[in-house]
């Protein structure tokens, strides 16, 4: 048995793949895998944080509340928030699609979307500017 969080990222990662600029380019973690280098834009989704509701250890089955970001990364520094935004657009449009047809993973109640906030890192040989946007997946066991 995986865990959910786990079945909930991989998913996310393959629902969006060919749905944004990214293309292929969505992965399930936080780090880019080897071998893609410097192609970008690209999709990272990871876990930030969970809370149970209504439960205790010996309930197993007690909902809980997922809060995960999907980052948008870009390479290109000199347009990094017409990039992000846009790629963010295309990430709230698919996952609003999927709450409102009905193809959301099959332990997911409910999809709420927290906020965002923009991170540039221009040191270093790889420059990047990310936007981290954090959504609340409500799921039981």
């Amino acid at each position: 048995m995986s865990s959910p969080r786990k079945e909930i990222r991989h998913w996310l990662s393959e629902y969006l793949k060919g749905k944004t600029q990214a293309q292929e380019r969505v992965f399930p973690n936080r780090k880019v895998p080897l071998g893609i280098g410097q192609v970008y834009p690209v999709i990272l989704i990871y876990n930030e944080s969970e809370d149970a509701q209504d439960g205790s250890v010996s309930n197993y089955f007690f909902q809980r509340d997922y809060s995960l970001v999907i980052e948008a990364r870009t390479g290109d520094i000199e347009n990094v928030d017409d990039i992000v935004d846009d790629l963010a657009e295309e990430i709230e449009v698919a996952i609003s699609s999927a709450v409102n047809n009905g193809t959301l993973h099959e332990k997911i109640l409910s999809v709420g979307y927290q906020g965002s906030n923009l991170d540039v890192d221009e040191e270093g040989e790889m420059q990047f500017g990310s936007l981290l946007l954090r959504f609340n997946f409500k799921y039981c066991r």
